[in-house]
């Protein structure tokens, strides 16, 4: 969380130092002034990393640790398997509700931006849910690692197959070309954990490709399946053209501009809104107030004057916005308190053994960085919401337990 911290908010800014007029997009060269020296806003980034520090230095004990039952591997494929069932449930649900699989991948920007004129409450719902493909995934990996599958039939391999290519298509065509990188990123760390070690030329593979998917993303991958055919040597001519560099950081530019527009012009603050308001959500379903909406309307209202929640502002801007310089002091504090309560509830040498307690700690690693550069509670909750019934369930079960433990796990 600290090296992508850094990257957005202090590497990806120095570009703005050295040729500000060349890195911004023509949004912000409207909004943001040319002269400016960014002290203030590189002060309250400064203050976000310090606060994060100092409330994860100061937590010494956890009186807990995460505790998930052992169920053997047989039990942990099967559990994988009901995952992918309903996963692939879901998705075709989702399909269904929207017309099919044409319209879909037609369709994909406005469908996840909610402002497609076909839009389905119900099966945005149960879309989200298709999200439970990726534990599956997770599940028949570390199988697969730690060997299971050696000594089994062809429908092993097989089931872990069809679930692998399942995950990769959903994640592939959903719009979004984050959800598809973590799932090299997942791979990477059930690696590293399992193996205790990350094979240099999948390293090289995971960086080249999620370069690609950063550059052509949106204008390739994500357009295969739209009612245009696209060049793809014109695509890299004109990607060409504007500048490799400028395009990626055109690509994590939101968070720290959004910050300096908040800083820079007179937006109306949010005075703390934004830590409750998610909650409340679900009353869009009910009225066409825009006092439900999250912050990522609100932010992108005041870039391009437009009432969608397509930019979203990232933690900083979000604690700025709502409370100001003290809002962000106090936000990094409590964050970096949970961050460590959290890494004191795992243990790293348990997940060789527990399948189900690696992968938990990957959602929640996936979690955790993801609201650090996103900052709209709405959206990350609304993104976990399998995530969250999972584990809800796995606890009324009896499956996640919390013991009580007094040691520090640093002492």
């Amino acid at each position: 969380m600290l090296i992508w911290y850094a990257f957005i908010y202090c590497l990806v800014p120095l570009f703005y130092f050295e040729n500000r007029e060349n890195y911004y997009q023509v949004v912000y060269q409207r909004i943001l002034s040319k002269d400016s020296n960014f002290i203030f806003e590189s002060i309250i980034v400064l203050l976000g990393f310090i606060g994060f520090l100092v409330g994860y230095s100061t937590l010494k004990k956890n009186k807990y640790r995460i505790d998930v039952k052992l169920i053997s591997d047989k039990k942990v494929f099967t559990f994988a398997l009901y995952l992918a069932f309903i996963s692939i449930l879901t998705y075709t649900f989702f399909i269904s509700q929207y017309g099919g699989i044409d319209y879909v991948l037609s369709n994909v920007s406005t469908i996840r931006s909610g402002s497609d004129d076909n839009k389905s409450y119900l099966g945005a719902f149960s879309a989200m849910f298709s999200s439970l493909g990726i534990v599956s995934f997770l599940l028949l990996l570390y199988l697969r690692l730690t060997g299971y599958f050696k000594k089994k039939n062809i429908i092993y391999h097989l089931a872990f197959l069809l679930v692998a290519l399942f995950v990769f298509f959903r994640m592939s065509f959903g719009g979004g070309r984050a959800a598809l990188i973590s799932i090299f990123i997942y791979i990477l760390l059930e690696f590293y954990f399992l193996e205790k070690k990350i094979n240099k030329l999948y390293l090289f593979g995971v960086v080249t490709l999620a370069l690609f998917i950063v550059f052509f993303g949106k204008v390739y991958i994500f357009s295969l399946f739209s009612d245009y055919e696209v060049d793809f040597e014109e695509v890299r001519q004109r990607q060409g053209a504007t500048g490799y560099m400028k395009l990626f950081v055109y690509e994590f530019n939101h968070q720290f501009l959004s910050l300096s527009n908040y800083v820079e012009n007179n937006v109306d603050w949010r005075y703390l809104k934004d830590y409750a308001i998610w909650s409340l959500k679900p009353m869009r379903f009910f009225t066409d107030d825009k006092f439900y909406d999250s912050i990522s309307y609100f932010n992108t209202y005041h870039i391009n004057g437009e009432w969608e929640s397509n930019i979203p502002p990232g933690s900083v801007a979000m604690a700025y916005i709502n409370g100001g310089v003290f809002g962000v002091l106090m936000q990094s504090f409590i964050v970096g308190r949970i961050v460590k309560w959290l890494d004191l509830m795992f243990s790293s040498r348990d997940f060789k053994d527990n399948g189900i307690l690696l992968v938990l700690y990957l959602l929640l690693f996936n979690t955790l960085w993801y609201a650090l550069q996103n900052g709209d509670l709405a959206l990350i909750v609304q993104g976990n919401i399998a995530y969250i019934a999972l584990v809800l369930l796995l606890i009324l079960n009896g499956n996640i337990r919390f013991k009580r433990f007094t040691e520090s796990v640093f002492s």
